[in-house]
């Protein structure tokens, strides 16, 4: 996930506890919300379908403007 980060709290953390460097304004609502393997377990088969679309499509952009 090339340009975000990550925010540890305490505990089990949570997709929603890490904020995104660049902003997707909407464009990747799953890959917005996957921050860790445990994310990735309680998506659906067409989440993850879903979930590669969003991440081929953010790494072109992230490839075609370096």
């Amino acid at each position: 996930m090339t340009g975000r980060t990550r925010q540890k709290s305490e505990g089990q953390p949570t997709g929603s506890a890490r904020t995104a460097s660049v902003p997707t304004h909407g464009r990747f609502p799953l890959l917005d919300r996957v921050a860790y393997p445990a994310d990735l377990r309680n998506l659906s088969v067409e989440q993850l379908k879903q979930l590669a679309e969003e991440l081929r499509a953010e790494t072109v952009d992230a490839v075609s403007t370096t």
